[in-house]
């Protein structure tokens, strides 16, 4: 079986009353995903997360927190699938409406919003996300995570 390694850094962007985060999915997809993408090399993991925001969603963001690191892996058509996610809690430097979901810069995606009673139902993965995100919308404090994969 091939293998396939990404270094990625995904982003929270929370509403204002931390009710719900922004996500994103393919178009058609089954399930959302953190806002963020592949590491290029020569960036800080900040540059990435701010980078990529911008990319895609056109918005400028500064970082508030790091959250953590959190593994992943899985199987897509015969390639093992293996991702390491650094996460930061980004704030936009413009107000994002939550009344609608944003429009994305790029084709394939949708940009939601979804409270974290969603994440199940909308299959937030990866799924060992779920919990420690949870907790850190519920109460603010940003001790960083290493979430092992599950």
């Amino acid at each position: 079986m091939d293998q396939s390694f990404h270094l990625r850094v995904r982003v929270v962007i929370c509403s204002k009353e931390r009710s719900q985060i922004l996500v994103v999915r393919q178009k058609g997809g089954r399930h959302v995903f953190l806002p963020g993408g592949h590491y290029e090399v020569g960036e800080s993991l900040q540059d990435t997360a701010v980078r990529e925001t911008r990319e895609e969603l056109g918005i400028t963001v500064v970082s508030k927190c790091y959250l953590g690191v959190v593994e992943n892996d899985w199987v897509d058509l015969n390639t093992h699938q293996y991702e390491i996610n650094h996460v930061f809690e980004v704030i936009p430097t413009e107000t994002l409406s939550e009344s609608q979901n944003p429009n994305s810069r790029e084709d394939h995606l949708e940009f939601l919003w979804i409270s974290t009673d969603d994440f199940e139902k909308e299959n937030l993965l990866p799924t060992n996300l779920r919990e420690p995100l949870k907790q850190y919308l519920a109460t603010g404090l940003s001790n960083p995570w290493y979430i092992l994969n599950s």
